[in-house]
């Protein structure tokens, strides 16, 4: 039997509830009530074959609440005339929201429309637009849009998040809600400056750059690996954090700089002559290209095997011509078949305008699954000795 049930009629009015349909018309104040629903009853033949789970069909779905169900009159030669539901529609809104026991939800929205044409009413198409979302937020909307009017008071603040002041709020709240605070902020600007913001930091973790905050400082971490060329008195281990203007003034004597990507292996790094170890944060070279005294030292960037790990590097040599790739190579891969694993999100580029021709192999023959599904040989799975063997013969 695939005639209509109650549960069939919810089922289609959650559907529009879950696509933001119900509380969108509230925004909009364009009712999408009444509403046909989708119905199917049984047939002519239906009543003469199967007359008594018809009775019990119409019996049962005339117990559906909250839906005007249209009766007609089906005449069969033999049973004569009988009433049918043929039809069902949802009257308005509330009907609905009782259907779905969703009442609250729908009282809820409205309290928000009510904050938001008082205060924000450029934002009610916001609310329109992402209902479900909005509503998610609604113990925390008037702080929420407390914290747009600010920003709009204060267009490129050029403060850090933490001294907004509005009385209320405070910079974790502001960090907790950053997503939903830059669609609001950009729905409320100007599409054109909206539009050029999220050209410019597409990464929702940019949210104090993208809107005129103060960004956290970049933090440089590096170890010294040879004694002779120290840059401060230490007894032990000289490993620094500096932001990117400091790490760009250093006097540094070392002229061999290591970048790597993990951070175990940055720390094991061992001490070699004339050198330094940098600790990498993928593809943020920016606040290194900073420092200038790197052209005219020689850098080795070690990184992972896989697809993401030649992008990488073709983004260093962008700003470094010179930079060589270490461990890199197609001997160290196959030397350790046992430790390859899956790279979950190959890179989708054919090909990198600064990758060496034996580089450009490797990633081709990755690309093209030569060695293996998706292979991976991530570098702390390269063995320390043969680490140590490959250092040596850069001396």
């Amino acid at each position: 039997m695939n005639w209509t049930t109650e549960h069939d009629i919810r089922a289609q009015v959650l559907k529009w509830w879950e696509r933001g349909e119900i509380l969108s018309s509230l925004a909009t104040g364009q009712s999408i009530f009444p509403r046909r629903l989708k119905f199917k009853c049984p047939s002519s033949a239906d009543l003469s074959e199967r007359f008594e789970e018809v009775r019990h069909w119409v019996a049962a779905i005339r117990q559906s609440k909250h839906v005007r169900l249209v009766m007609s009159e089906k005449n069969h030669r033999v049973l004569g005339k009988n009433a049918m539901p043929t039809a069902g529609w949802i009257e308005s809104i509330d009907d609905a929201l009782k259907l779905l026991g969703k009442l609250d939800e729908g009282a809820r929205f409205k309290d928000m429309l009510e904050l938001t044409r008082a205060s924000h009413p450029h934002l009610i198409g916001y609310l329109a637009k992402r209902p479900l979302r909005a509503l998610m937020l609604y113990d925390r909307w008037q702080r929420i849009l407390d914290v747009v009017g600010w920003y709009e008071r204060n267009p490129n603040p050029d403060i850090y998040i933490r001294q907004v002041d509005t009385g209320t709020i405070h910079s974790k709240f502001i960090e907790e809600h950053q997503s939903v605070l830059a669609e609001l902020i950009s729905y409320a600007e100007d599409s054109v400056i909206a539009e050029e913001r999220k050209t410019l930091y597409p990464d929702s973790s940019q949210f104090a750059v993208r809107f005129g905050f103060k960004p956290k400082p970049v933090r440089i971490s590096f170890r010294v690996l040879d004694r002779d060329c120290s840059l401060i008195d230490v007894a032990g281990d000289e490993h620094i954090g500096l932001n990117a203007d400091s790490f760009a003034s250093l006097k540094v004597k070392a002229k061999r700089i290591f970048i790597v990507e993990n951070e175990t292996n940055f720390l094991a790094f061992p001490q070699t002559k004339n050198a330094m170890v940098i600790f990498g944060s993928g593809y943020g070279f920016k606040a290194l290209a900073e420092a200038k005294w790197l052209h005219d030292c020689k850098i080795y960037y070690w990184g992972d095997i896989d697809t993401h790990g030649f992008a990488i590097l073709n983004e260093a040599r962008s700003h470094w011509s010179h930079i060589q790739s270490f461990l890199m190579d197609e001997r160290t891969l196959l030397a350790h078949r046992q430790s390859w694993v899956i790279e979950d999100s190959p890179c989708n580029a054919n090909s990198f305008d600064f990758l060496t021709d034996d580089e450009q192999r490797i990633y081709s023959s990755l690309k093209r699954q030569t060695w293996g599904l998706k292979v991976r040989l991530e570098q702390e799975f390269v063995g320390w000795n043969f680490m140590l063997e490959a250092l040596e013969l850069l001396e």
